[in-house]
């Protein structure tokens, strides 16, 4: 088995002390390194991070939190990799991508995000205040959002997650 370590970066200075730490006293681990960027972010949070790049002598990964991407699972529920499209509104590309994983029969997904669904599928849930009742709510797309949250809402009917078999 493959072992990794990664260690998540706010962009605050607890973890970047934790990272620090991590370096310093556990300098044999293979630490990899991540940052969630919102695109939301201030200009003084890249300076941060890349300053502590150069201290931690390893670059640090991004993940960029939008919809269009979606894991791959096969019949046993593992991980097995992920698809992600971007070329339309991520709306768009998020149905595109449950379409065709869903045509690759990888769609084996044991227990998503949305524990009222038990899949993964794109939730809209962002009120006018901009709260997001579940936490994970994603706003609707243009050019017609009651239109976009009706696909989106009917790919787990129309293109349902596999049952994982034991």
């Amino acid at each position: 088995m493959n072992e990794r370590h990664l260690l998540g970066l706010s962009g605050g200075r607890d973890s970047a002390a934790l990272a620090v730490f991590m370096r310093q006293a556990y300098p044999e681990l293979p630490i990899e390194y991540f940052f969630t960027d919102t695109g939301k972010e201030l200009p003084e949070v890249d300076e941060f991070l890349s300053r502590l790049e150069g201290h931690l002598g390893k670059p640090i990964g991004g993940v960029n939190v939008f919809g269009g991407g979606l894991a791959l699972y096969d019949a046993t529920g593992e991980v097995i990799g992920g698809i992600g499209l971007s070329g339309d509104t991520s709306c768009a590309d998020h149905n595109i991508s449950w379409r065709l994983r869903h045509a690759l029969v990888l769609d084996y997904v044991p227990a998503g995000v949305d524990p009222a669904s038990g899949t993964d599928n794109i939730v809209y849930d962002i009120d006018g205040s901009g709260h997001s009742a579940s936490g994970w709510g994603h706003p609707p797309c243009p050019p017609d959002p009651a239109a976009v949250i009706a696909i989106g809402e009917g790919l787990p009917t129309n293109f349902p997650v596999r049952t994982v078999t034991p």
